[in-house]
């Protein structure tokens, strides 16, 4: 219920993040299945005595308002426009194992994820998991549009005897392909999942260090240089601090340091710090110092 993979007609019929309003209907045959937000619960439960509540809900709103002709289980690793919300560690096991026995494929959508950010050259990596389609972009170019999507052999021959088709104008272009060859050969040889793997260890860290010393931040979550850092008024009722995010934010732009806030729209008010994969320990410092001080200027 937290998911963005894009905003496009059929895309968006699939993001629940926002853009649900004031037009359509979508496309028919989507259904959403609660976030798995540790933080937020829906139904209250706390990880791992809930037994994946959120999972199983969605299985029986599935098995009760379909034919039970499925295609897919869509999700990214790490619902990064949806707060940088972190599934447990074996919640995609589960989904797997579900999409096993409903007969859908699992198309992960590593478009934020992929290529190094998390630690690993891909979240599926991290949950222990092999999807049957993989979405990529953004990492993949390095600043150049270009996008990909990886399957398995026996689902690529079997969508080409069908006669699917799909064309854009720069198809297999040369210049975004040579772009992307050269940005996975960086990655490879720079070694640079592990360098994120190691600088969020840091990262996460100060920022834990961070929390202690104040009472806004009301969690520090991710996984290698893709962190989220949740605002609360309240630790115990965990209201959502906007106002004070949006003025964070604003005072952390004043001093030089450049982040991203995810609020309003029903949405909590978190941090979302992805810091390049070649950053240093002399930049993250810096970095949250900038936020020290903005904190105690609210």
């Amino acid at each position: 219920t937290k998911s963005f993979h894009g905003s496009t007609a059929g895309a968006v019929s699939t993001t629940f993040t926002f853009g649900r309003k004031g037009y359509g209907p979508t496309m028919p045959g989507v259904f959403a299945f609660p976030t798995p937000y540790c933080y937020r619960c829906s139904a209250g439960l706390e990880y791992p005595d809930c037994d994946f509540a959120c999972l199983r809900f969605g299985e029986e709103t599935i098995k009760a308002s379909t034919t039970g002709s499925l295609a897919a289980f869509i999700a990214e690793p790490i619902l990064s426009a949806g707060g940088i919300i972190v599934p447990p560690e074996d919640y995609f096991v589960e989904v797997k194992r579900l999409c096993d026995e409903l007969g859908m494929l699992l198309i992960l959508d590593e478009a934020q994820t992929g290529y190094g950010r998390l630690g690993k050259m891909f979240g599926c990596e991290i949950f222990n998991i092999v999807p049957e389609i993989m979405a990529t972009s953004k990492s993949l170019g390095a600043g150049v549009p270009v996008a990909a999507t990886t399957t398995t052999e026996a689902i690529a021959r079997d969508i080409e005897a069908k006669g699917f088709v799909h064309i854009t104008s720069h198809l297999s272009d040369p210049l975004p392909s040579a772009v992307a060859l050269a940005s996975v050969r960086a990655v490879q040889e720079e070694h640079l999942p592990e360098r994120a793997a190691k600088m969020g260890e840091y990262l996460n860290r100060s920022l834990t260090e961070l929390s202690e010393e104040f009472k806004l931040i009301g969690e520090v979550r991710g996984k290698g240089l893709l962190i989220g850092v949740e605002l609360v008024k309240d630790r115990i009722t965990k209201e959502p601090a906007e106002d004070e995010g949006t003025r964070l934010v604003d005072l952390c732009m004043d001093k030089g340091l450049i982040i991203g806030i995810v609020r309003g729209m029903g949405m909590s008010s978190v941090l979302r710090i992805a810091p390049p994969l070649v950053v240093t320990i002399e930049e993250i410092d810096k970095a949250v110092e900038i936020i020290r001080s903005s904190l105690r200027q609210l």
